[in-house]
């Protein structure tokens, strides 16, 4: 849906986009991100890789904001609250793209992102499954 409907939209719709005199001469650069329901290697991911989106966040090791907790140095970005022996998945993503006419030659730098981490909450309804990601996207020459 966000590639067919969402994407595809936002090309046909010119008041939208970058003039090229900001964007030298390129295309807009999309970040689609969040929590897909969908592991790395699902259908839906591949399609999205697949169409040129480049992962912003290509480290999925979690580093638990605590150093004991039984889900620190696992890969994923969503566990368990309840079970700690259930394995971390990953599930959610940051994709920056479209590499075939977003990117300069250099490509993207995604080294500075931050990993995975799982927040600490002092109040239980806050508590979430889901790991933070950070992505920094620099565009190399």
């Amino acid at each position: 849906m966000i590639l067919d409907n969402v994407v595809s939209a936002y090309q046909e719709a010119k008041e939208y986009k970058m003039p090229d005199t900001v964007t030298g001469g390129k295309a807009d650069i999309w970040i689609i991100g969040g929590d897909f329901n969908a592991t790395y290697d699902a259908e839906e991911i591949e399609h999205i890789r697949h169409m040129g989106f480049v992962d912003a966040v290509p480290d999925k090791q979690i580093h638990d904001a605590d150093p004991d907790s039984p889900y620190h140095d696992q890969v994923g970005t969503k566990w368990s609250l309840y079970n700690a022996s259930t394995p971390a998945v990953v599930l959610d993503h940051i994709f920056c793209g479209l590499e075939h006419s977003s990117f300069p030659a250099g490509g993207i730098d995604v080294s500075a992102s931050r990993r995975p981490y799982r927040p600490h909450f002092d109040r239980t309804e806050f508590a979430s499954d889901h790991a933070v990601l950070y992505a920094k996207i620099r565009l190399q020459a």
